[in-house]
């Protein structure tokens, strides 16, 4: 599956990564020193529960270098929704799924979209990214 991570901050970064480890074709949008990072170092994830380990995957700033994909995991701070919704339009194909948290997903109108959209609960990962190496979440999912 073919997905893309529009938000790779704490909660992004972290499910991509998962999703990157278990073999999927992952692809983190990202910009600046974030997106340098994420090259250079991958994602590092540190969990008590799943264990440590560095998720390393494509990183593109422009949405249109990744082409279509299955899925995309909007990860988005609901503030920066009408700056980043028009970045999806390239990456979305006649059968991509958006996944967007809740919040995302109640005030962001369908009209922006025809794509089957999923909403889900907000999620509480323990996560939080080192200010010195912005591409490095460290997490520890709560139980």
């Amino acid at each position: 599956m073919k997905i893309a991570i529009l938000g790779s901050g704490a909660v992004g970064g972290y499910y991509g990564a998962r999703l990157a480890r278990a073999g999927e074709d992952v692809t983190f949008i990202a910009r600046g020193a974030h997106l340098a990072a994420i090259r250079e170092h991958g994602l590092e994830i540190r969990s008590a529960a799943l264990g440590d380990f560095v998720a390393r995957a494509r990183a593109e700033e422009d949405t249109s270098r990744v082409g279509h994909v299955d899925l995309v995991l909007f990860a988005v701070k609901t503030y920066d929704n009408a700056t980043v919704l028009p970045l999806l339009k390239p990456m979305l194909g006649p059968s991509t799924v958006e996944s967007r948290a809740r919040s995302a997903a109640r005030r962001t109108s369908r009209r922006h979209s025809k794509r089957p959209v999923s909403s889900s609960r907000p999620v509480r990962t323990g996560a939080s990214c080192s200010a010195k190496r912005l591409a490095i979440c460290r997490a520890s999912p709560r139980v």
